[in-house]
């Protein structure tokens, strides 16, 4: 009987060692890669065909996830929007997402009121017109790119990451992916600049 109970101690132990949990009380793994993520996306697989698999791996610090979305394009082959929702297997809520939307209406009203915000942390200017922030253990961006308005969200980074500075990267990387054109075409005048 003795030897039942501590080997049940012992797997109790090791189902839960490495794991925390978030705000939502879903069990988050600790990071195996605590390394900033690069600003330009590997070369390997996409989850809704922009965003790079390999760096999500790294920031929720486990490879049991799906993404579900799309890249839309106009009828010219220009593209018009793209969303990606990341989930982790098991849990209820996403744990990253990634939205591209035209930069006007109430997108842009908040872009614009917030690159004035001292609480947002302005990017650097080789990194684009935009902010990022962490709110919780969440990590945000919004970046401003010609008549683009990119989001990232990052909820559920691993224990050891920096979620801000995921999403900061992964923002950078989604642009480079989509190859979005960075002047203003639509009516009404661009964001302002630096």
């Amino acid at each position: 009987m003795r030897l039942l109970l501590t080997t049940l101690a012992v797997l109790a132990v090791l189902t839960t060692a490495g794991c925390t949990d978030d705000s939502n009380g879903d069990t988050l793994p600790t990071a195996e890669d605590t390394h900033p993520l690069p600003t330009v996306a590997s070369p390997g697989a996409r989850l809704c065909d922009f965003v790079d698999r390999d760096s999500v791996r790294s920031v929720l610090g486990t490879d049991d996830f799906s993404g579900d979305g799309s890249v839309d394009k106009d009828s010219a082959g220009t593209v018009s929007g793209a969303q990606c929702l990341v989930t982790v297997a098991g849990q209820d809520s996403s744990a990253l997402a990634v939205r591209l939307v035209y930069n006007m209406g109430y997108a842009r009203k908040d872009f614009d009121a917030s690159l004035k915000d001292d609480t947002k942390h302005q990017l650097p200017a080789d990194q684009g017109l935009g902010y990022s922030w962490t709110e919780g253990d969440a990590g945000h961006t919004w970046i401003g790119h010609g008549n683009y308005l990119l989001q990232v969200d990052v909820t559920g980074a691993a224990k050891g990451r920096d979620p801000e500075q995921d999403a900061v990267a992964l923002g950078q990387q989604v642009l480079t992916t989509l190859q979005l054109p960075s002047d203003w075409t639509l009516r009404g005048t661009p964001s302002p600049s630096r």
